[in-house]
């Protein structure tokens, strides 16, 4: 989910099995429907809030729109040790490699989160 303000301007989940298509993460999505919500691609402000900490792809897609925070519950990591396939790079390192100032907040909702994973 992303939002600016008080207002959700996208959200969405998991669509690459059924659209055939591995690139459409919830992250990708959601960003994708808020980018067409507002008219622009700087989502400057807004916050990207996901169940799971977002893979490379998405974390990078979120310093490529000018997210201001990505906040999540479940890190890579973790998500990993239950057996799920993780590219293990963590969205603080994508963050810190990137040109712009984005704030990562992870274990919000944490246990709540990892119910979805068992």
């Amino acid at each position: 989910m992303v939002a600016l303000g008080n207002q959700i301007i996208g959200k969405s989940h998991d669509t690459g099995v059924t659209e055939r298509d591995p690139s459409l993460h919830a992250e990708v999505n959601a960003i994708r429907q808020a980018v067409h919500s507002i008219g622009d691609t700087n989502l400057s402000g807004a916050i990207l809030f996901c169940t799971c900490e977002p893979c490379p792809m998405c974390s990078s897609l979120a310093v490529w729109s000018n997210l201001t925070t990505i906040v999540y519950g479940i890190s890579i990591e973790e998500t990993a040790r239950l057996g799920k396939s993780r590219i293990r790079v963590s969205s603080e390192k994508i963050v810190e490699r990137s040109p712009v100032m984005l704030e990562v907040i992870g274990g919000i909702l944490k246990d709540e989160c990892k119910l979805l994973y068992d």
